[in-house]
């Protein structure tokens, strides 16, 4: 088989929140952050994996394919063989038991508390204003009357320095905090669903993330 650029692109996303990666048989990509554990990203690629595999590093397995022009992969046991242009070389797997890997059950994701988009441009803005103000939060939040705020801040100081944008609206009052290392996503624009249990789900047709939003987070407060 030979991958599509598009599944390398994903493979590199992915490399970002754990180095190691199960492949199963189909067309799923799936994974979970390591070493903490935190967030869960699953993929839908355009290849079709033929059999299930562990790769342990997978930048190195990208860089080791980046040697060959457009490679073929043959998959044994103990082995890929990766082969073009009378060239090949062969990269060792390893077992699933060694790495992270994601629960096999699906995250139910019924009846989000809270639905909004995020867009592209919105998504670039909030990862600048990190960065340029050397905030170490991100909050969503609505106070029930007016905007839901996608905030770069320090959340326990109320002298902190404050980036914010307006995202949709909301009738029900949440602050729900994130750490930007956790906001790992593929540039594109994202539905966005909260779940006052604890964590919220970033999507697009091709990619989902589960983040958990931190501890001091106050969800399904009651407005009244």
């Amino acid at each position: 088989m030979k991958f599509d650029p598009r599944t390398i692109i994903i493979l590199k996303n992915f490399a970002m929140m754990n180095p190691s990666l199960q492949f199963k048989a189909g067309s799923i990509l799936h994974t979970r952050s390591a070493p903490n554990k935190a967030v869960i990203a699953k993929a839908k690629i355009k290849d079709v994996i033929p059999c299930d595999f562990a790769i342990y590093d997978v930048a190195r397995f990208i860089s080791v394919m980046s040697l060959f022009d457009n490679p073929d992969l043959k998959f044994g046991d103990k082995f890929i063989t990766i082969s073009s242009d009378g060239r090949s070389a062969r990269y060792a797997l390893t077992s699933p038991a060694m790495i992270v890997t994601p629960p096999d059950r699906e995250i139910n994701m019924k009846d989000p508390d809270v639905v909004f988009s995020l867009s592209q441009e919105i998504l670039t803005s909030i990862q600048k204003a990190l960065a340029v103000m050397s905030l170490p939060e991100i909050v969503i939040s609505s106070d029930g009357k007016s905007a839901i705020k996608l905030e770069a801040i320090k959340s326990n100081e109320s002298s902190s320095d404050l980036f914010s944008i307006d995202v949709g609206h909301s009738e029900k009052v949440f602050k729900a905090i994130f750490l930007p290392e956790n906001w790992k996503f593929l540039p594109g624009s994202y539905n966005v669903e909260l779940m006052f249990r604890g964590f919220a789900r970033f999507s697009t047709d091709e990619v989902e993330y589960y983040v958990p939003v931190e501890k001091d987070s106050e969800l399904g407060v009651n407005n009244e």
